[in-house]
């Protein structure tokens, strides 16, 4: 069946290839000289025009819409080119400051266009920190600018087709910029501080603190200089005052001497007694001013040192958290997870009940036990299941399996501290390993869930991308699963783990439906169709999928030429 209606496809394939070869070119359109890109723009505008007047047929409107973004998209490509270049060129004038800068952005990151998360992070290990294209970019991504390109993406000033294609590519970019940052953060030593400039902030504090210990020390000199002066500004004033109540008073008592000797009046005596009083009540006040000026003084003092203090011991936590783990868990939320761990995996385990293949062979389901290592928690519960094989013909050895889920935390820093930040080391895990390895069982499968994730050495002992390095063993086989972020990790070349996925990942179809219903919702109306490759590899599993594609309600199905199934809102 054609993709289009009445629709002169090879006439238009024609007069696309200029478009694809601005598309190809991306960033690197710009070297051009400027004669080509003239020429390329007067011809794809052409063949736009000629499109837009009806000349190539009609087409459904999936397919009008890419084409129309595609033209657009070339033609801000090329008006991007002449901006960038300082070109005179009238065609720039048809697309605004943020158009371009949208261009700009989806230009410079189309980097990511050909790389996959594994890609991102090889180039992030062998990237020199301090000057690496990629480093840099991720880092800009992550502290501001993917904020800004999706607010242009939003912007309803920016024409709808360019928004469109900037959109579908920076959807694609971000996801696996996102996965390849946080995949960073907990595999890569020195990259959670390298993104999130944590060094950067640490030297800002300490110039800070720096500058607050000066301006302290310049204000306790100022104080201490102030409360001298002030001391001999009040001390001279309080000895003038004196002297002149001394004076004033020889002054008053020589008069008042001279009436008595002339009058020899009880009255005058009581109007001296009664100035000395008010002179004294007039000292006495003019002292407590001084005093309460001097205790404001000080409680300033001791203010600024307290709040120095507070800085200081602000900035050596952060100094000593650098040298801590990567994790912050509280006891209340690791018991909640060995709660959630175990629940989940007795219910897993109950699904498995009627058999489950592995390589050729059906195991049954034969005991399931719940064993702690503690008595108080997180207890470090495990659940132990033994499965055996199935045979119509009881003919030879049947082949035994035992099942370990084991929750994983580190008891001695939840019981002093209430909370843990290191992850679970490599020593932990071969300790595990090393306590079953000569029981008698044909393979043993074991699981391990941790509140705080695993260190570096486990990932790598787990799934490096170096597969020799990769813990691989004829008899034992090992799956890890980090709870807080709820993820799995195993050797997908060990058949055993494999086979029994569905029942490590902890996640039931029922799960996997509902989250696969909330993200077409989200993106049906955003985009107007979710493809179902997409879908695949939200919720690993193709089938399931198909399912929620056919029962959705509100899109129909389609399956288009080089594209596949997608649903379309209808």
């Amino acid at each position: 069946m054609s993709l289009f209606s009445e629709g002169d496809y090879k006439s238009l394939e024609k007069a696309m290839r200029k478009v694809n070869r601005v598309l190809r070119d991306g960033y690197d359109i710009i070297y051009e000289p400027f004669e080509k890109r003239v020429e390329l723009w007067n011809h794809i505008k052409e063949s736009y025009e000629r499109y837009k007047d009806g000349e190539f047929g009609d087409f459904l409107n999936d397919i009008d819409r890419d084409i129309r973004r595609k033209f657009e998209w070339a033609l801000a490509v090329l008006a991007f080119s002449f901006h960038y270049n300082n070109e005179h060129f009238p065609g720039v004038k048809r697309y605004n400051k943020k158009e371009l800068e949208l261009v700009e952005y989806i230009l410079k990151y189309n980097v990511f266009e050909i790389w996959d998360t594994n890609d991102i992070i090889r180039e992030i290990n062998r990237a020199n920190r301090d000057a690496n294209k990629i480093l840099e970019l991720l880092k800009e991504y992550y502290n501001g600018i993917g904020k800004k390109v999706d607010e242009i993406i939003k912007d309803y000033n920016v024409k709808l087709p360019i928004r469109d294609y900037a959109k579908t590519k920076w959807e694609l970019y971000k996801k696996k910029m996102d996965e390849a940052i946080f995949k960073a953060m907990r595999e890569i030593d020195w990259f959670r501080d390298f993104i999130e400039g944590v060094d950067k902030k640490i030297e800002d504090l300490e110039v800070k603190i720096r500058e607050l210990n000066n301006f302290i020390d310049k204000e306790r000199r100022r104080l201490e200089e102030e409360l001298r002066h002030k001391e001999e500004i009040e001390l001279s004033r309080l000895r003038q005052l004196e002297e002149e109540l001394r004076r004033k008073f020889e002054v008053e008592k020589e008069k008042i001497r001279l009436e008595i000797e002339m009058k020899k009046n009880r009255e005058l005596q009581e109007m001296l007694k009664k100035e000395l009083r008010k002179v004294e009540e007039e000292y006495k006040e003019l002292i407590n001013k001084l005093n309460s000026k001097i205790r404001e003084l000080e409680r300033e003092k001791i203010s600024l040192k307290e709040e120095k203090e507070k800085l200081e011991s602000l900035l050596d936590k952060i100094r000593k958290a650098k040298k801590e783990g990567s994790r912050f868990v509280r006891l209340e939320d690791a018991l909640y997870y060995e709660e959630w761990f175990i629940g989940r995996l007795e219910k897993k385990l109950d699904e498995i009940k009627g058999g489950v293949d592995i390589e050729g062979k059906n195991f049954k389901l034969v005991s399931v036990r719940e064993y702690y290592e503690f008595p108080d928690p997180p207890r470090n519960r495990e659940i132990v299941a033994i499965l055996e094989e199935k045979k119509l013909i009881p003919i030879g050895k049947k082949e035994r399996i035992k099942f370990i889920g084991k929750f994983l935390a580190n008891k001695e820093n939840f019981r002093k501290m209430g909370f843990d930040t290191y992850p679970i080391s490599l020593s932990e895990i071969i300790k595990i390993i090393d306590s079953v390895r000569y029981e008698d069982f044909d393979k043993i499968v074991i699981l391990i869930a941790s509140p705080t994730g695993f260190s570096k050495e486990v990932m790598d002992f787990v799934e490096s991308e170096d597969f020799r390095r990769r813990y691989l063993s004829k008899k034992i086989a090992l799956a890890i699963f980090d709870v807080e972020v709820g993820k799995l990790y195993y050797n997908e070349i060990d058949e055993y783990v494999k086979a029994l996925a569905p029942v490590l990942s902890l996640e039931f179809d029922r799960e996997k439906i509902e989250r696969l219903k909330k993200y077409i919702d989200e993106n049906i109306i955003i985009k107007g169709y979710v493809t179902l490759e997409e879908a695949a590899e939200l919720v690993g599993d193709e089938r399931l999928a198909k399912k929620v594609f056919y029962e959705y309600k509100g899109g129909e199905c389609k399956y288009i030429k080089d594209v596949g199934l997608v649903l379309v809102k209808k």
